[in-house]
């Protein structure tokens, strides 16, 4: 009885706001009406491994993506996701993410939760954030992926291990790449100095978002090699891709269509467009109609180039 009164003389004084746009909230919970609707949740149908959503043709199947029924070895059991990354996620995970938002890590993790239920029913006996180089913690003052891990052992009465798995060496923010580059940035950069501490463990990996997935990947095979159970990933965000080129020579068509498209016949040009195979852009070098490409890059759905332009 007094913590309510306590809690109603609180809400009048400082009342609740919305955690996305800041207005006053008037019904319970951390986010008002109108962000909570404008927010893509992934629900089912979704692939059973990666979590990525999927079109009703596409779930009457096997319920996997076209990437994983391509895939021999998945380097997760399971992977998860609460929210589509898109202009309605976006401002409330920056916020958390760069701007001392620091109090939506509750928000946050109560979603992780939900959306990783079916990692929780699987077994897990630690949760274990992506670490940050020092250095860019020093910076940053705090790591998001330990607050959400924290905040997630707390709903869940898991366990948290916030060392035993450390990037030790120096990386450029993953934002400044794309494709295979993303890789090479983060390769051989996480290890696990002490691996009896999670030898035979069932692990669930936590981060904020999931772009290409690369970092996530190095994180498992560090974990793998220390000897752990098994690895799962579990995100507050994911980029949906659309639609992906599945054939090859497709593509081939479609690039060097492209190419004709775009190139002058005897003059040396550079494309600046992306070219998409599935996930990964992929840069190619080309001699067409005369024209040398000197960096291509182009990023195609379905049979259109999104993007394509030249410069001198």
């Amino acid at each position: 009885m007094i913590g309510k009164l306590f809690r109603l003389l609180l809400d009048s004084i400082l009342p609740r706001r919305c955690r996305k746009c800041g207005q006053i909230l008037t019904i319970e919970g951390e986010l008002c009406e109108k962000c909570l609707n404008e927010l893509n949740f992934i629900f089912p149908p979704y692939c059973r491994k990666c979590g990525h959503p999927l079109s009703e043709k596409e779930a009457r199947g096997k319920m996997l993506c076209a990437s994983c029924l391509r895939k021999k070895r998945f380097p997760f059991r399971l992977s998860r996701s609460a929210l589509c990354y898109d202009e309605a996620s976006k401002n409330l995970i920056l916020a958390f993410k760069f701007m001392d938002r620091t109090e939506n890590a509750r928000l946050l993790a109560a979603m992780l939760k939900v959306a990783g239920e079916d990692i929780f029913k699987a077994g897990v006996d630690v949760i274990v954030p992506v670490p940050l180089h020092y250095t860019r913690l020093v910076k940053r003052r705090y790591n998001q992926a330990a607050l959400l891990a924290r905040e997630l052992g707390r709903y869940t009465g898991l366990p948290v291990d916030c060392f035993s798995l450390v990037r030790h060496r120096k990386t450029r923010p993953q934002v400044e790449f794309s494709g295979f580059e993303r890789v090479r940035n983060v390769k051989n950069a996480f290890s696990v100095p002490h691996p009896e501490k999670l030898a035979g463990k069932r692990v669930v990996l936590i981060d904020d978002v999931l772009t290409t997935g690369s970092t996530l990947k190095e994180c498992a095979a560090a974990l793998k090699k220390a000897g752990v159970r098994s690895v799962d990933a579990l995100t507050v965000a994911r980029v949906v891709w659309e639609r992906k080129i599945r054939c090859k020579y497709l593509k081939l068509f479609i690039i060097f269509t492209t190419m004709s498209i775009c190139g002058k016949r005897g003059r040396t040009r550079r494309c600046e467009c992306a070219c998409v195979r599935g996930r990964r852009h992929v840069p190619i070098m080309l001699l067409c109609s005369g024209t040398t490409v000197i960096r291509s890059s182009a990023k195609f759905s379905g049979s259109r180039c999104l993007s394509a332009g030249l410069t001198s």
